[in-house]
């Protein structure tokens, strides 16, 4: 037993006195005191239950705040992801109009079949399924090998054709 709270025999010895004083005539703040001693068991046990609700409320709101928290993380993280996603996209979208114009302006002797061959190789984003994007990836890689003789030229049409391919095939269906 903790030696700041007083004894259970303790206890009821003064519920016992304050009865047998009831009868008697007391002062009054003496009576008072004597009803408080009665209430101290009470007094007592109260704040700690009070406090061990009080510790099981802050724990699961410390808990639910946590969670809430990696949420967040998570969603941030996620957000960021799609965000560089987008960019790098966009990155490789603005890499790919500069390599077609770099193209067109380099190679004026044949500019009209490059652009042909380049809205080809853009055509193939609007097949209607895989077999068709598939049959239009190949006819468009044959014609490009047999096109030109230049390295450079036929390096940079074969990776634009490839980007319209694995484009189409990242596309939802």
């Amino acid at each position: 037993m903790d030696k700041n709270f007083p004894s259970a025999d303790l206890l009821e010895k003064l519920k016992t006195a304050r009865i047998l004083t009831e009868k008697m005539e007391l002062p009054q703040s003496i009576k008072e005191q004597l009803k408080l001693t009665e209430k101290l068991p009470t007094m007592v046990h109260t704040p700690l239950t009070n406090e061990n609700k009080v510790g099981e409320e802050l724990q699961r709101s410390m808990e639910e705040w946590h969670k809430n928290e990696q949420e967040e993380k998570q969603r941030e993280e996620e957000y960021k992801e799609s965000v560089l996603n987008a960019l790098l996209g966009i990155e490789k979208n603005t890499a790919l109009l500069t390599e077609m114009t770099l193209l067109l302006q380099t190679n004026n002797d044949k500019q009209d079949e490059i652009f042909a061959i380049m809205v080809e190789i853009l055509e193939i984003m609007k097949s209607a399924n895989e077999e068709e994007a598939n049959s239009k990836f190949t006819k468009v890689m044959k014609k490009i090998t047999t096109f030109t003789e230049n390295a450079s030229t036929m390096q940079s049409l074969l990776g634009m054709a490839n980007a319209a391919f694995n484009a189409y095939q990242g596309l939802p269906f």
